[in-house]
Order: structure tokens, then sequence, then C-alpha cells
């Protein structure tokens, strides 16, 4: 069975130094399923390095790794070049199997290591 990836609609809104993207994502079923959301920040986790924080708000009949495959798989392939970053940091709580399985497969790993504040527990990273 081919991939097929329908339009996505992309709103840009830029404030200050924050670029918050929505985009409404629309897959074979031909109904919003939920949102992405991306956002820059510098020196989160890295001194001097854009960073692109990326939500994913799905409704839970689709939190799985077929759709967030297929969702991790655009953002990796555009996100980068498209806003400049060097890193994309997502969040998935631990009983999320679904969502960590998916960003794992999708080259993120989980954020770790001296330094990093507390309140980044579950999230994962990935590099450019």
């Amino acid at each position: 069975m081919s991939k097929s990836y329908l339009p996505v609609i992309v709103t840009k809104n830029l404030k200050r130094f924050s670029t918050m993207i929505t985009a409404q994502v629309t897959l074979r079923i031909l109904k919003a399923i939920g949102t992405i959301e991306i956002f820059s920040w510098h020196g989160t986790v890295e001194t001097n390095k854009n960073e692109g924080i990326l939500r994913l708000d799905i409704l839970s009949k689709y939190e799985s790794t077929k759709y967030l495959n297929q969702l991790l798989y655009i953002a990796n392939l555009h996100f980068y070049n498209d806003f400049g970053f060097e890193i994309m940091i997502s969040k998935a709580i631990p009983y999320a199997k679904e969502r960590i399985t998916s960003l794992m497969k999708n080259g993120f790993t989980l954020l770790s290591g001296e330094g990093i504040p507390k309140y980044y527990k579950n999230y994962f990273i990935r590099k450019k």
C-alpha cells in the first residue's frame, strides 16, 4: 500500500522572536484529526542553538504509530530547513507508548543529562 498524504493547511503567526506554525492535518479519512504546532526557541537545551519545540495534539483514536510516524516524517522532512532549526524537541509522557515508539523510530532520543532542567522530563530531542 502506498503512502498517501493529503494537504496540510499551515498558518504562520510571527511574534517577537518565535514562530508559531499551526497545521491542521487531514489524512485519508478526510477530517481534521488534530494539530501540529512548532515554535522556535533559542538556547532552551543547547546554548546558541535554534530549537523547534514540536507539539502534536492528536485525537486519541489516532494516537498510533501509523499516524504519528506520518506526522513526524513530514516534520523531519520540512521543519529543519523551512524554519532554520538545528534541534527539535517534543514531549511524550511515559504511558504514551505509541508516541514514544514513533519519536524513537523517527530519530528522537530521550532528553537527559546534567544541566537539563527538571521540567524537561519526558522530552525527546532530535538534531538535524
